[in-house]
């Protein structure tokens, strides 16, 4: 059982900085940096920031979830997501816009949650591994988003 919410207090920060910089950094960079494809089975880093918005969608559903149900499970087929959500010819505010407010709400919720809560499971992990587990996901991706289009090519 989770004593405090030290284990997540570095996650939460973490995310609160995030909330800040990353519109920043996507706003940064230039449109044809972020549809680049390297290939057509591929994501582009727009489509990967369309990925860390279902990934909020579903993590915000497990955090929510995993308060009243006993381990529910919550999955999604990441790659079919994002195809249906044509992230690739989504406008770059409105997913901007959608990945800062679904944050803003995980970190909302992250905020409330007791050790009891902490400590109950979704997919068969407690919510406070989900929750560093989400950040640590989140900064994955993101050092592909920022990584230069020629290092792309020669990984």
């Amino acid at each position: 059982m989770i004593k405090d919410k030290k284990m997540i207090n570095g996650a939460i920060q973490s995310l609160e900085g995030y909330l800040v910089q990353f519109p920043l950094i996507l706003k940064r960079l230039e449109l044809s940096d972020l549809e680049y494809k390297q290939s057509k089975d591929k994501w582009s880093k727009k489509e990967i920031l369309g990925h860390l918005v279902d990934s909020a969608t579903n993590n915000l559903t497990r955090f929510i979830t995993g308060q009243f149900q006993d381990n529910p499970t919550v999955l999604y087929d990441q790659v079919s997501w994002c195809t249906a959500n044509y992230y690739q010819k989504a406008d770059l505010g409105h997913m901007i816009a959608l990945w800062e407010c679904l944050n803003r709400q995980l970190l909302f919720i992250c905020n409330q949650l007791t050790p009891e809560i902490l400590s109950r499971k979704v997919n068969g992990n407690t919510l406070e591994f989900l929750i560093n587990d989400y950040i640590s996901h989140f900064e994955h991706h993101l050092r592909q988003i920022t990584v230069k289009k020629y290092e792309i090519d020669e990984m």
